[in-house]
């Protein structure tokens, strides 16, 4: 039998997909406007923010490095971000290699509490994340060695719809159930579509998104580790 012998090749452009969400809705590509199609890439776009805000966007989790500045307390976290996951303090070992540790996030209250906010140390042991339109954390103490520096794990927006010739961001576990919820958002959307067609598509979109968020977990057997700490200090 023969076969592609590729995996991960087949690509759907914004265009591709809106047009199969619009027949999904009983309703042919051609008979929109101009006008609605762009509406359509924007009901696209609000869905796909969706899906970040309940963090099932795990093709959206980034890493970044963020050099530590003596006497700074309060870090930019890189563009698009949307939540911390783990924070690390990275420590030179001397070899190029880092270790890291663990830094505990504050909330808005730890923080406000803390009697010394411009006390120092090498060691940063908690920072506040503070979610604003350029979201922030603030570190504590505030770092006073330049040779270390943060290690960031972090959700990230999904990249932005852009033109309808656009690739889109979407993994293949995916893409079904983006395609399903993206024509049930249209079906209220678009004139024409029928009561019964707006049934078929709930129906689909609601199964498709319990089999998709089922597997949207990043999750680890338990185990119990030997505390080593002691001897890689």
């Amino acid at each position: 039998m023969a076969t592609s012998g590729t995996v991960g090749q087949t690509r759907i452009n914004t265009a591709k997909l809106l047009e199969k969400a619009i027949r999904r809705c009983g309703l042919s590509p051609a008979s929109l406007t101009a006008e609605t199609w762009e509406s359509s890439r924007e009901t696209l776009f609000m869905f796909l923010m969706s899906l970040s805000s309940r963090g099932l966007n795990l093709w959206c989790v980034d890493h970044a490095i963020i050099p530590l500045v003596p006497g700074q307390a309060t870090y930019q976290l890189p563009d698009g971000a949307l939540e911390v996951l783990n924070l690390l303090l990275s420590i030179p070992r001397g070899d190029g290699s880092y270790r890291d540790i663990e830094i505990t996030p504050f909330n808005r209250d730890d923080y406000a509490g803390q009697p010394n906010k411009t006390f120092e140390s090498a060691q940063p042991t908690n920072y506040w994340f503070e979610k604003l339109i350029e979201p922030r954390i603030t570190l504590w103490p505030v770092p006073n060695d330049s040779t270390r520096r943060l290690s960031l794990y972090y959700y990230r927006q999904p990249e932005d719809v852009g033109s309808l010739t656009n690739e889109l961001e979407i993994p293949s576990r995916w893409m079904e159930a983006v395609c399903w919820h993206l024509a049930l958002r249209l079906a209220f959307e678009l004139p024409g579509v029928s009561a019964e067609r707006l049934a078929l598509v709930q129906s689909m979109a609601q199964g498709m998104t319990v089999e998709v968020e089922g597997s949207e977990t990043d999750s680890a057997p338990v185990y119990l580790a030997p505390n080593i700490r002691v001897y890689t200090r």
